[in-house]
């Protein structure tokens, strides 16, 4: 063990709530390369700067989640590898500790968005691309389907206009597969029946 006023070069500090770093010191503040274990489980292993978590590093999550990538200020900030504990994986942009930026997340069942991330959820432009083979391009606010976007379905259906937390809400056209088309406002997901249909056979 060491005074706080003597750590320099490489050791070990146990804190008082249980916490540990293994790692190198410089004008007694963690700094260099090292390995930080929580007392609730959680480490990190990578580089400090400052006392604080800056650099490349890995944080593995007690719960078994694991962020792998650049950290600034004591956060997981810049560009890295987010794995959750049943598998879905988000790489790309992270600020502050939550997905911001550009990314793509791939769902353990399939799913894939690949877009603009805000506060950690879909926002922005970007793609969702589902298992079943559907397909949304457009915009999102919250997580949710909210703008203007094109619902590609997997039959062939496909849905063009607006979007209001999920569903189709708005000013929008709606080809079927088999050439017929619906042209008109939709609420709540449904047509409203304020619109016109085009049968694909003149009718």
């Amino acid at each position: 063990e060491f005074k706080d006023s003597e750590r320099q070069g490489q050791g070990v500090f146990t804190y008082s709530n249980g916490d540990k770093y293994i790692g190198d010191y410089k004008a007694s503040k963690k700094d260099g390369n090292g390995t930080f274990k929580f007392a609730n489980g959680d480490q990190y292993v990578g580089e400090f700067k400052e006392g604080k978590k800056s650099g490349q590093g890995t944080f593995t999550f007690a719960s078994g989640s694991k962020y792998v990538g650049e950290f600034s200020d004591g956060k997981l900030n810049g560009q890295g590898v987010y794995t959750s504990k049943i598998g879905d994986k988000y790489v790309g942009e992270i600020r502050d500790g939550s997905l911001n930026g550009q990314g793509t997340y791939t769902f353990i069942n399939g799913d894939k968005y690949t877009g603009e991330f805000k506060d950690g959820k879909k926002d922005g432009q970007g793609t969702f691309t589902f298992a079943s083979g559907s397909k949304y391009v457009g915009e999102f606010q919250k997580g949710e389907r909210h703008g203007n976007g094109t619902y590609t379905f997997a039959n062939g259906d496909k849905y063009i206009g607006e979007f209001e937390r999920g569903n189709k809400h708005g000013q929008g056209e709606f080809y079927f597969a088999n050439g017929d088309r619906y042209v008109g406002t939709f609420k709540n997901g449904k047509k409203d029946g304020s619109g016109e249909f085009a049968f694909a056979n003149g009718d």
